[in-house]
C-alpha cells in the first residue's frame, strides 16, 4: 500500500476539487499519506483536512505504546509539532481548529505541555514561606517560558514548540475568548492536583523533568 502513496499524492495535488480530493481520503490513508511526505512539509494537506478527518489521525499519530501491548501514551511533543504546522495557515486557523476537535483531546494536550497557576493563589504562595524559599521560587519562576491571560499565568513545561503554542493562545484570546477561559480554568484545575502530588510548585518547576526539557531545548 505504501508504493501508491506517492502516485495518490501526485493524484491530489493535481485535481481540480483539491478540498474535496483530501476529504475524500479516509483517515488512516490520510495520516499515512502525512507521514509518507512528513509532517513538516505536509501543512498543505493538513489546512484541507476536515477536523473530523483530523480527529481520527490525531488519534492514530499521538498515541504510542514503547513496546507492543504496554499502555499508549498520549505524544505531546508530536502534538506541539502538528500545532506548528497549523500554524502555516495562520494563527486564526489554528485557533478556530482547536475550537473544532474534541475538548478532552485539546484539555489533554494543553496539560500535558503547561502548567497553569491562579495568579492570586500564586501571589499567596510568594508571600506564604521564608524569604529564601520566596527568592528560590521567584528565581524559578522567571527562568520558565510564560504569559499571562486574565487570572492566570500559563507556564511551559516543555520548551521545545513554546513559541507555536503561544502563537495559537493569543489568537484564542482574541478570537475566541470564552473558549480559552473555560480551557485555562481547567488546565489550572489539573495543574493543582498535579503541583499538590508532586511535592508543590518549587519542586515541579525544579523537578528532573522540567530541567531535562530546559537542557534539551538549549
Amino acid at each position: 500500500a505504501t508504493s501508491t502513496l506517492p502516485k495518490l499524492l501526485t493524484q491530489i495535488l493535481s485535481s481540480d476539487g483539491l478540498v474535496q480530493a483530501v476529504r475524500a481520503l479516509q483517515p488512516s490513508a490520510l495520516c499515512r499519506l502525512i507521514n509518507h511526505i512528513g509532517l513538516e512539509d505536509a501543512a498543505e494537506l493538513v489546512a484541507l483536512a476536515s477536523t473530523a478527518q483530523l480527529t481520527q489521525v490525531f488519534d492514530e499519530d499521538l498515541w504510542h505504546a514503547s513496546k507492543p501491548g504496554q499502555e499508549e501514551h498520549f505524544d505531546a511533543a508530536r502534538f506541539g509539532l502538528w500545532l506548528a504546522v497549523l500554524l502555516e495557515a495562520g494563527e486564526q486557523f489554528a485557533a478556530q481548529k482547536l475550537t473544532e476537535l474534541p475538548e478532552e483531546l485539546v484539555m489533554l494536550a494543553m496539560h500535558q505541555q503547561l502548567l497553569v497557576i491562579n495568579l492570586d493563589e500564586l501571589a499567596v504562595q510568594l508571600t506564604s514561606g521564608s524569604e529564601d524559599h520566596t527568592a528560590q521560587l521567584e528565581k524559578a519562576l522567571v527562568s520558565l517560558p510564560h504569559h499571562e491571560f486574565e487570572e492566570y499565568r500559563v507556564i511551559a513545561r516543555q520548551h521545545d514548540g513554546w513559541d507555536a503554542l503561544l502563537d495559537v493562545l493569543v489568537a484564542l484570546d482574541e478570537q475566541h475568548h470564552d473558549f480559552l477561559q473555560q480551557l485555562l480554568a481547567r488546565c489550572c484545575h489539573a495543574s493543582s492536583e498535579y503541583i499538590a502530588d508532586n511535592g508543590g510548585l518549587y519542586e515541579v518547576l525544579t523537578s528532573e523533568q522540567m530541567l531535562e526539557e530546559d537542557a534539551a531545548a538549549a
